[in-house]
């Protein structure tokens, strides 16, 4: 968790530097989001974060794929 924590950070860091408004997911109402949004000139990206032992679950894939469509 602690890894996945820290990729985290990082990531949220360089966006953020990148002049995107990062917002990142702590409790939603709805389970399966990724992990951190992100939004700059119309556009929206969607990260979900795992260590390399990390494996996505079927919730999560299924939002992927909804977040796709």
């Amino acid at each position: 968790m602690a890894e996945e924590q820290n990729l985290q950070n990082k990531i949220i860091r360089y966006l953020r530097g990148e002049g995107w408004l990062v917002v990142k997911t702590i409790v939603l109402s709805l389970a399966g989001f990724p992990d951190i949004f992100a939004f700059r000139n119309k556009v929206a990206i969607f990260i979900e974060v795992k260590s390399p032992k990390g494996k996505l679950t079927k919730l999560q894939q299924y939002r992927i794929n909804q977040l796709r469509g």
